[in-house]
């Protein structure tokens, strides 16, 4: 029953924007981490996971990513970063999540490197951590809300 409501209440959003003239809202965690962040999430993404949250004015994405060690490259590009500009040490405080997110669990600083890029009136955050067998990556994206985006939204995609 649950899952019916929040399918209407969903059909009902994307009516309503698309008589405002609104982009339709992406659907599953990689169309939104790619309209939220400009990232494209290659193939080979074992994780995703995504939180928008934000106002009429701005909107606010946290993300994480774990990819496999060979596709790191193209997604820091798809992101406009380079792996060269990633700096160690770098510290994710200031792009943690006001809510607490259960898969938000970047490490210390030393274990980590970052970067950050502005575009405009867009700012992305990006946080690599490498692990044993696949990198995580975590992503903070802001900016001008192309649409009212004071609804969150979370999703995991296994």
């Amino acid at each position: 029953m649950r899952g019916a409501f929040a399918s209407r209440v969903a059909l009902l959003s994307c009516l309503v924007l698309g008589l405002l003239g609104c982009a339709e809202e992406p659907s599953g965690p990689l169309a939104r981490v790619a309209r939220w962040t400009g990232c494209a999430v290659p193939a080979g993404a074992v994780r995703v996971y995504d939180h928008l949250a934000g106002d009429a004015r701005t909107f606010v994405m946290h993300a994480k990513v774990v990819l496999p060690k060979s596709r790191i490259g193209d997604f820091l590009s798809s992101c406009g970063f380079s792996v060269e500009e990633l700096r160690r040490g770098y510290d994710p405080r200031a792009m943690a999540p006001r809510e607490p997110l259960r898969w938000w669990n970047p490490p210390e600083p030393e274990w980590a490197a970052g970067a950050v890029r502005v575009d405009g009136d867009r700012r992305r955050e990006i946080l690599v951590v490498e692990r044993d067998t696949d990198f995580a990556v975590f992503l903070r994206a802001t900016g001008v809300a192309p649409y009212n985006t004071s609804q969150q939204r979370s999703s995991i995609d296994p």
